[in-house]
């Protein structure tokens, strides 16, 4: 039975906090096969993270009312869903977790990993736009991964921005806008903080490589 704008309401301060926790929880685990560098650390994340995105979307889904609109994209015409909106932003939950889990004071990841997936599943035009904006900073830095890391987020917050001016067809997840944009700048400025602070290294290597 679905619920009411109300009952969504209460129910995204838990789901938000459920989705800091498992962030913090698929670094934790998957750290301990990082430090001997196995590639099954990268799987780890991927899957912890598909997964609670997977729970948390069907359980969103089944709470929120029909055509519940996000009240930050409620002015314009390329508006969210409540449950498309409550999941981007437990996603992003998520991936702050994975980079300030509390088991290791705050020292994680650098958030890359679950933060592909997130957009993958939910907004695929920043999927392709931190793809070609990664490949193309890893040409310019000849092939050094951590420096192509800031252009990369600075093209994908580009193609959201104009995504949402050009109407760009989404394909699947949600709709390109203004609320999207708005949560790829918050996302893009946390992993940025994140890459300035100096995330793990193992970390790093293993997201872009993990042979």
């Amino acid at each position: 039975m679905r619920g009411d704008v109300t009952t969504v309401a209460i129910m995204s301060g838990p789901l938000v906090l459920l989705g800091y926790l498992t962030g913090a929880i698929a670094f934790t685990f998957a750290d301990r096969d990082r430090e001997q560098r196995r590639p099954s650390a990268l799987g780890l994340e991927v899957f912890i993270t598909a997964t609670f995105l997977s729970v948390a979307g069907f359980a969103i889904a089944e709470l929120s009312p029909r055509n519940g609109l996000s009240r930050v994209a409620l002015q314009s015409s390329q508006v969210l869903t409540v449950s498309q909106s409550l999941a981007l932003w437990a996603g992003l939950a998520l991936i702050v977790g994975h980079m300030a889990p509390p088991t290791r004071r705050f020292r994680g990841g650098s958030g890359l990993v679950p933060a592909l997936v997130v957009v993958a599943i939910n907004a695929p035009t920043l999927f392709l736009g931190s793809l070609v904006g990664f490949a193309a900073g890893l040409a310019v830095t000849g092939g050094r991964p951590r420096p192509a890391v800031p252009g990369a987020l600075a093209f994908t917050l580009s193609v959201a921005w104009v995504a949402w001016v050009l109407e760009w067809n989404s394909g699947w997840g949600v709709a390109n806008g203004p609320e999207l944009t708005l949560w790829a700048m918050v996302a893009t400025g946390a992993l940025f903080a994140r890459w300035l602070g100096g995330a793990d290294q193992a970390d790093d290597e293993v997201d872009v490589n993990p042979s």
